[in-house]
This record gives C-alpha cells, sequence and structure tokens, in this order.
C-alpha cells in the first residue's frame, strides 16, 4: 500500500503502519534511543539500569528483585490439605485486621484501562500503533467502563473512519 509521509510529503510503500518515508524515519528516530535508562524503583527505591532491544513499551516500575513480588501475573502454587489447614488455623488465631483498600492511581494507571493481565497503551506501544488507530483500541478497551459504552464505540468507530480516509489513496 503506498502512503504519504507525513514529514516530507513523498510517496511510500508501506511495509506495516509507518508514518514516516524510510529516509525521515531515520531523522525521526535517533540512533540507540531509549534503549537503556537509570530508574528508580517504585518499590525499595533503588535505582537500576533497564536495557531494551527496542525503544518501545513502558519502562519497568520494580527493579528485578522487586518485580516477582508486585507482578500483577500470580504465581502457582498447588495448595496441599497441610497449606489449607494452616491457613485456616492461621485465620481463627490471629485478630481480624482491616484493610483499607490502595487508592486508584487515576494518572497513571485508571482502572478503565488496566482490567486485564496488561494496560492499554502497553499493547499499543507493543504493536507500534499509530495514534488513530490507538485511539480505537482504547475507546473498544474502556467501552462501558468508563462513561457510556455505546459513546466509546462510537469513538472507536471515529478514529477508524478517520485512519481509512488518510491511508487510502485519494482518487
Amino acid at each position: 500500500m503506498q502512503k504519504k509521509c507525513r514529514r516530507c510529503g513523498d510517496t511510500f510503500t508501506v511495509k506495516t503502519h509507518e508514518d514516516y518515508c524510510p529516509e525521515c524515519e531515520k531523522v525521526m528516530t535517533p540512533p540507540e534511543a531509549g534503549y537503556s535508562k537509570e530508574i528508580t524503583c517504585e518499590a525499595c527505591g533503588e535505582t537500576f539500569i533497564h536495557r531494551k532491544d527496542k525503544p518501545t513499551g513502558r519502562w519497568p516500575k520494580y527493579c528485578p528483585e522487586c518485580l516477582p513480588k508486585y507482578s500483577k501475573v500470580p504465581k502457582k502454587k498447588e495448595e496441599t490439605v497441610q497449606t489449607i489447614a494452616e491457613k485456616i488455623v492461621k485465620a481463627i488465631e490471629e485478630p481480624e485486621v482491616k484493610v483499607t483498600p490502595k487508592k486508584e492511581d487515576v494518572i497513571n494507571h485508571p482502572s478503565h484501562y488496566t482490567r486485564g493481565n496488561i494496560e492499554v497503551i502497553d499493547f499499543i506501544e507493543d504493536q507500534q500503533l499509530p495514534y488513530h488507530l490507538g485511539n480505537v483500541i482504547k475507546y473498544i478497551a474502556r467501552a462501558g467502563h468508563k462513561g457510556d459504552k455505546l459513546e466509546d464505540l462510537k469513538k472507536a468507530r471515529w478514529y477508524l473512519d478517520r485512519y481509512i480516509n488518510e491511508v487510502m489513496p485519494h482518487e
């Protein structure tokens, strides 16, 4: 499929969903951009250097030591009759403790984008989707979980129609 470069205006053949011709892509992507970064772990406060093969996706929030403790994917553990009995005894012996639920982080991790195993933005970045298609995914994923479901689906359709009109050759 042919597409017009958003930077120079030249027409080029699209391999996946590029917005820039190969020459402009080189200019728009500095060499070694985003491949390593010094990060402070949100759990323990230690700084560590994280390296990536590609400059896409989010940077981790936790150091390698804390990651298993705070990972969203639970570790599978077979429970034996003994471990179940130990839990029951422990629950009976220990006084009830009130747990206050963690306050939702509406800026960094809003609940309407964190319902599955991965956040919507992580999927969009991993797939390297352009702006319009990223919004299509965003509105479909959150439909019915933030505001009106039909309104979100109409917004997704609006972005998809706009993207289709952008990539279609003008006759």
